[in-house]
């Protein structure tokens, strides 16, 4: 039998009171931490006061570190956490180099919806070809 923990804010408020008064084979879904790898994920689990077959042991663990048994669950899913979409990263410019760019980003914006792009796509190529056009400054600058 595995058992996992939940961070809890204190022993008598109001977050483990929630577990105290849980009925069986209530679901619900936690982030829990696994004890043996440390691992932590949300998953979708059913509680269970007493322990059943393919249960696992919960405790409670306070702000101060204290783990006190919660009950059982059963992990039904574990729920997936999406990665972050690809970032861009942006130079830092002078205020007089920015002046203009939020207006011609929004009208090239304007333009992509009338012609059915997406705003994921048109994004990517407005932050492309402005980084590129940086770019091709810094080298002649660097030139002369």
């Amino acid at each position: 039998m595995k058992s996992y923990r939940v961070s809890v804010e204190a022993l008598m408020g109001a977050t483990a009171d929630k577990y105290r008064e849980m009925e069986d084979g209530k679901v619900f879904t936690e982030t829990l931490q696994d004890e043996e790898t440390l691992e932590k994920f949300k998953a979708e689990v059913m509680f269970s006061k007493t322990p059943k077959p393919g249960y696992d042991e919960l405790f409670l663990v306070t702000e101060r570190g204290i783990p006190i048994k919660g009950g059982y669950i059963k992990i039904l899913r574990k729920i997936e956490e999406e990665e972050p979409s690809e970032i861009t990263r942006f130079e830092s410019r002078r205020l007089s180099e920015r002046k203009g760019y939020m207006l011609k980003s929004m009208l090239r914006e304007m333009e992509a919806e009338e012609s059915k792009k997406t705003r994921e796509e048109l994004r990517k190529e407005i932050m492309t070809t402005e980084l590129e056009r940086r770019l091709k400054e810094k080298k002649e600058k660097l030139k002369l």
